[in-house]
């Protein structure tokens, strides 16, 4: 599964993917060791993907049905997903 850097715009309904990249990657059954949403910021801080400095109280996680995307907490601007509803 991918993990993707995403740049955001913001819209009238909040923020439109503009682009997005991918940046690592992580299996299936690493994903599900991830029960929580701290464990996958702890996993996603852990490989690189977030600083603790600059991300800690200051992200979430929401799942979309096809994506876990980390966002900033205040805009809910995306940062990065795990994309786990691409069967390629």
């Amino acid at each position: 599964m991918r993990i993707l850097s995403i740049d955001a715009l913001r819209d009238q309904g909040g923020w439109s993917w503009n682009q997005w990249y991918t940046v690592g990657t992580i299996t299936p059954e690493e994903l599900a060791t991830l029960k929580t949403n701290r464990q996958i910021l702890k996993y996603m801080r852990t490989n690189g993907f977030l600083s603790t400095h600059h991300s800690a109280g200051r992200v979430a996680v929401e799942d979309d049905q096809y994506n876990l995307v980390i966002m900033a907490k205040g805009s809910r601007r995306p940062l990065f997903a795990i994309e786990y509803g691409n069967e390629d």
